[in-house]
């Protein structure tokens, strides 16, 4: 909650910008400023854990990180689960999460989201946000880049 109300904190700021070097430059003050409160949870399962600004050959590279605690998504979607009625059980659900099916869709997912919280900076030229994803467990890594192609 705190990531979400810092992100909208910036926002103005970031809309205002007018290059890849203002982006940026505000990107590298607010990585500065959260870094002693993270790893930050954005969810039951995502814990945001760092984040990086780099102005270089006229384009901004900004990267989050951020760990997936496969655990906790596992006992979340049990939960849902029971609560449609499903008689699954927690083996179940770890190989559903394992599947090469459900990587592809967890990557989907997380791609729209990053999207929506970063169009508005993806919107200035030469901006490249990057969020790295470290699984706990049962799935390998992933990254999401997105440019202003993406939008």
């Amino acid at each position: 909650m705190r990531m979400v109300a810092a992100l909208l904190l910036l926002l103005p700021i970031w809309v205002q910008a007018e290059s890849a070097k203002d982006v940026c430059d505000t990107a590298k003050k607010y990585a500065a400023s959260i870094q002693n409160q993270l790893p930050m949870n954005v969810d039951a399962a995502t814990r945001w854990t760092g984040m990086s600004a780099v102005y270089s050959d006229s384009t901004c590279l900004i990267n989050h990180t951020n760990v997936l605690d496969m655990a906790s998504l596992a006992q979340e979607i049990l939960h849902v689960e029971r609560q449609r009625g499903s008689q699954v059980n927690i083996a179940d659900v770890r190989n559903y999460i394992s599947s090469p099916s459900y990587r592809d869709f967890l990557v989907d997912i997380s791609k729209d989201a990053n999207l929506r919280k970063s169009s508005r900076i993806l919107a200035v030229p030469n901006v490249v946000v990057t969020t790295d994803y470290f699984p706990t467990a049962l799935i390998e890594p992933f990254s999401i880049t997105l440019t202003q192609d993406d939008l």
